[in-house]
């Protein structure tokens, strides 16, 4: 399996906007990129693992997780929350 965890969004425009900001920017600089699927509009669903090592976990996947983590972490409430309009 793989490292994975969901995020909730307020819309979709603050949901590719953490992938676009956030998650492009932890992921360069591990260079170590996450799959990620962003569903009902609003849910983003990160995964990760390291394919070059048999598809295994390495500290890369634990420094990824963590630096979405704290990003996610830092946003006002106010884009973690359903909002119809956002």
């Amino acid at each position: 399996g793989k490292l994975a965890k969901k995020f909730h969004f307020s819309g979709f425009t603050t949901a590719a906007s953490f992938i676009h900001n956030h998650i492009s920017r932890v992921a360069n600089e591990l260079y170590h990129h996450p799959d990620v699927h962003l569903t009902s509009y609003r849910v983003l669903k990160v995964e990760t693992i390291t394919h070059d090592v048999g598809s295994k976990f390495t500290q890369y996947d634990i420094w990824l997780a963590k630096g979405i983590q704290e990003a996610y972490d830092k946003l006002p409430e106010s884009d973690k929350k359903f909002d119809p309009k956002a």
